[in-house]
């Protein structure tokens, strides 16, 4: 059963389990059932995933995040605990972010410690706070001429910009930092520097 606490914390009904599982903004889920015509609210214990590289079991892992299962019309789901906090107090996540735990820790799901990054900014954090396990460039197109630009992490993205193949952009890129195809202006940077666009 759920204990009173000191700490001011609001819940929010999860959308699409309205009346059925709340979550707060300190990042705890609860549960809401009717037993004798009384509500009874209880918070659900979260866990975490555990992964396995092949069927012999070997190379176990457990997922950082928290997860919790919700029951509805008799199908269960596995979602994230910080997907839900942030969907009941901020609204859907844009199309193109991530949600990032501002403190690396990833079961400390309170509001206050999420925030949305671009792809790109999330990989360029990644790799400041690991280096040499993330992307280690950047790559920019700059068509001559316009204001267009684009950057990703991803070189097959880039490729399909331009419409190039993988391994031939890959290739001309492996022996200069920028190189001109066609009128567009391909260039990468070690992804802890930055473009300088004056």
């Amino acid at each position: 059963m759920e204990t009173k606490s000191q700490v001011k914390e609001e819940w929010r009904d999860i959308p699409g389990y309205e009346g059925r599982y709340q979550v707060s903004d300190l990042g705890r889920v609860r549960s809401i059932r009717t037993i004798k015509g009384k509500k009874v609210r209880y918070v659900l214990k979260p866990y975490c995933k555990l992964h396995y590289k092949n069927k012999a079991y070997k190379n176990l892992k457990y997922e950082d995040y928290n997860f919790v299962h919700l029951q509805k019309k008799g199908k269960a789901k596995t979602l994230r605990v910080h997907a839900l906090v942030w969907e009941a107090f901020k609204g859907k996540k844009p199309k193109g972010f991530v949600l990032d735990h501002i403190n690396e820790m990833k079961h400390d799901n309170r509001l206050s410690n999420l925030q949305l990054l671009t792809d790109i900014e999330n990989r360029l954090k990644a790799s400041r706070l690991n280096p040499g396990k993330c992307h280690k460039y950047i790559y920019k197109i700059a068509i001559k001429c316009t204001s267009f630009s684009f950057e990703s992490t991803s070189i097959s993205e880039i490729a399909n910009h331009v419409g190039l193949r993988r391994k031939n952009l890959q290739d001309r890129l492996s022996h200069n930092s920028e190189i001109n195809y066609n009128g567009v202006t391909i260039s990468r940077r070690p992804i802890s520097a930055k473009y300088d666009d004056k």
